[in-house]
């Protein structure tokens, strides 16, 4: 696993790292269509034009709707809320790939340590989106089960994710914090569940199909043409 400590989340650097790769936020589109072709899947010509071409900042999409920059601005709030209550100290990190240079993810937090055992996502979603996950918790891994997952694909040694959902507005219950293991069940849609470990599993194994599709295809394509 490579770790970039220094790089800043948003940056043109950043976001050139990150270009041509799967992440948190894409792994989602990787595992969509289960049991068909990986080059099927709409995300299979987006990362195929940026392993083709040079890095353009002019080509990302810079758009938040409000809701994304009231979770951009709530999220170090967040994880102050986080360690007052659970007095566990985070720190921040760019961003995190596997040896392959394919997988990686930008967590918001993570305990700092030389093997990352310990990592943490916060999502500060609106009123109505809380409301019910406060009725129903699971609800949260199943939205987010795949971002998720690519926590403990790119961190092999994982032990718990702090997954912390925070609400400052609600006066019954202002977060909802969820500590999740390899072992932790999560229910991804009405047909599919598994453990997060399983579903680790499956999640390396469809990468790595589309990872050798896409070099099939650059390869027929970089064929001369008469």
């Amino acid at each position: 696993m490579r770790i970039h400590w220094d790089i800043v989340q948003g940056s043109d650097e950043w976001h050139e790292i990150k270009w041509g790769k799967v992440g948190g936020s894409t792994l989602d589109d990787v595992m969509a269509n289960e049991g068909k072709p990986v080059k099927n899947n709409a995300i299979f010509n987006r990362l195929l034009s940026e392993r083709i071409e040079e890095f353009d900042p002019f080509e990302i999409s810079t758009f938040k709707s409000n809701a994304m920059e009231v979770g951009t601005e709530l999220e170090p709030v967040a994880a102050q809320e986080f360690e007052r209550i659970t007095g566990i100290e985070l720190s921040e990190m760019g961003w995190a790939e596997c040896e392959d240079v394919f997988l990686g993810i930008s967590p918001d937090r993570v305990v700092k340590a030389e093997i990352i055992k310990f990592a943490f996502e916060t999502k500060c979603p609106t009123g109505p989106v809380y409301a019910s996950y406060l009725r129903d918790n699971s609800l949260i891994m199943t939205k987010y089960a795949w971002q998720i997952v690519d926590y403990f694909a790119v961190f092999e040694q994982l032990e718990t994710l702090y997954f912390f959902v925070f609400r400052p507005q609600n006066q019954i219950q202002s977060h909802i914090l969820l500590n999740i293991t390899r072992d932790t069940v999560i229910q991804v849609n009405k047909s599919k569940s598994g453990t997060v470990g399983q579903l680790v599993d499956e999640a390396l194994v469809r990468v790595a199909e589309l990872k050798k599709e896409l070099e099939n295809t650059i390869e027929e394509l970089s064929k001369p043409k008469f």
